[in-house]
């Protein structure tokens, strides 16, 4: 059975794919700072099939679980990490920026740990066989 991917990979794979469409649409658009420009539409279908998992399921982990875990109130008003405009699912994507940053840090949190205590565990027991 497939393992289904990490909110890191998921939202990792979004950004990668998106990155230039966002750069691009900031540096052409002439309007003024708003919110409706850190929005960057996505096809969450191209994401699921490059993750190879339903598009569905892909669909319910953004919206029932990511957009819940990761959206706030600023000042009384919503902003969500993922909305859907005209038809259009669109990500916040300094907001998904500030996510993905965050999972990085606590995956190198994580394993940076256990990669030091397994290479001294490895040396430990290289040490005591040598003897």
């Amino acid at each position: 059975m497939k393992r289904p991917p990490t909110d890191l990979k998921i939202l990792n794979t979004i950004y990668d794919y998106y990155y230039d469409s966002y750069v691009d649409f900031r540096l052409n658009n002439k309007e003024p700072e708003s919110v409706t420009n850190v929005y960057v539409p996505f096809d969450y279908i191209k994401v699921a099939n490059h993750l190879e998992i339903d598009s569905g399921l892909l669909l319910g982990r953004l919206y029932y679980h990511l957009k819940i875990k990761y959206s706030f109130d600023q000042q009384g008003i919503a902003v969500p990490l993922f909305d859907k405009d005209k038809g259009q699912h669109r990500v916040h994507f300094p907001l998904l920026t500030a996510v993905l940053a965050e999972l990085k840090e606590k995956q190198i949190r994580f394993t940076f740990p256990v990669l030091i205590t397994a290479i001294l565990s490895v040396a430990a027991l290289i040490i005591s066989l040598l003897k």
